[in-house]
């Protein structure tokens, strides 16, 4: 078993090299040892305890978005749109299982880590097309997810206005157009647009 979640041709020094900030990798089970550790259940019940750090999102329309933060209550998921997803921050502090799975990426600088978050989101859900300020690797743990990736932006990029979240229309010309299973792993660059459509009720660790 590898001791890192990196295809076996590329090594810490390649994908440091090529890679890193530079241009997205799809990994197809990269990291298998993710499955059977949380379901759907687990994440929309913590969502609703008092200490966990979590997001609802709502879509009511392409133009219509709605954003509830934590504390999150039962009432807050009660007559849910048909899409919605709900993200959980500090997961690591939540599951130890999951927190050990740091190691497995141990390639990268450790100032570059932060937290970890698991999204929910039933069939059709997502959370619009973004971009991030840091590097991401989205893990499929649960389900299936269709990730698009397209253009790079610039703190100049327009985003969809009176919206509670940072999306935006256009992801220029697509690169990468890939359905997620159980075990894939995607590493997205910074400020790089991307959009995750769930396939189906699935849970993307990031």
């Amino acid at each position: 078993m590898n001791k890192f979640c990196l295809p076996q041709n590329i090594t810490p020094e390649i994908f440091l090299r090529d890679y890193w900030q530079k241009k997205p990798l799809l990994i197809r089970r990269g990291l298998p040892e993710i499955i059977g550790i949380l379901e759907p259940r687990d994440i929309t019940e913590l969502a609703k305890t008092e200490e966990a750090i979590a997001r609802l999102i709502k879509q009511h329309s392409d133009d219509n978005w709605e954003l509830r933060t934590s504390p999150l209550s039962k009432e807050d998921f009660d007559n849910l749109p048909e899409k919605w997803s709900v993200l959980v921050q500090d997961m690591e502090q939540w599951s130890p299982l999951l927190g050990n799975l740091w190691r497995k990426f141990g390639f990268i600088p450790q100032w570059q880590r932060d937290d970890i978050m698991v999204s929910f989101a039933p069939q059709g859900s997502s959370v619009g097309k973004h971009y991030d300020e840091y590097d991401v690797f989205l893990v499929q743990a649960y389900g299936h997810r269709r990730w698009q990736l397209g253009k790079w932006c610039e703190p100049t990029t327009e985003f969809k206005p009176n919206q509670p979240i940072r999306i935006f229309d256009d992801m220029g010309e697509l690169i990468l157009d890939e359905v997620m299973a159980p075990g894939d792993v995607l590493y997205v660059p910074s400020r790089m647009a991307h959009y995750g459509i769930a396939q189906d009720d699935c849970l993307t660790v990031s």
